[in-house]
């Protein structure tokens, strides 16, 4: 189940959302009104999208996922707008590093369709940093290993061949 937050001003925007990702299947819907507690959640949950309209009373979308990015930098984040201002877009995009852009009133399988390849985008993206992570525990089991060939080595110089520093992984 890919994990979406949704924050809209309006009520009926946020239980249209939470409708559309539901009736879907795979998703796991926390919809908000209130930017501010959108954010606490945030702090105690993860999430893979975050879908946000852009001109609410509280706080725009753009500054709203500025400061989502900062608690969740990975999340695949999404503002929705019914305007086209180009200087608002530029804005989201700079400072809040959005992915997508989705205008009002949306094509519910356009919608679907970003909000998928955003949580599949942030699913690659955690399998990666844990291959990662698993790459710098094997190079560290490796060099570990080096050290003690070294150890080996220098204590009993017959018990290796000649050639053993060549057959090692190159650092």
């Amino acid at each position: 189940m890919h994990k979406v937050l949704i924050l809209d001003d309006e009520k009926n925007i946020v239980s249209s959302l939470t409708r559309l990702l539901r009736a879907e299947g795979g998703f796991t819907v926390a919809g908000f009104t209130s930017a501010a507690e959108a954010l606490a959640q945030a702090k105690e949950e993860e999430f893979d999208v975050v879908v946000a309209d852009y001109r609410m009373p509280e706080m725009d979308g753009t500054r709203f996922l500025e400061k989502f990015r900062a608690i969740q930098p990975h999340s695949y984040r999404i503002i929705l707008t019914a305007f086209s201002d180009e200087g608002m877009l530029r804005k989201a995009i700079n400072q809040a590093q959005i992915h997508s852009l989705v205008r009002k009133p949306w094509d519910g399988l356009l919608l679907l369709e970003t909000i998928s390849q955003g949580a599949e985008q942030n699913a690659v993206l955690k399998e990666v940093g844990k291959l990662r992570a698993q790459v710098k525990t094997q190079a560290a089991t490796i060099e570990g290993l080096r050290e003690l060939l070294q150890e080996v080595a220098s204590k009993h110089p017959q018990a290796l061949p000649a050639d053993w520093q060549d057959r090692l992984p190159s650092r």
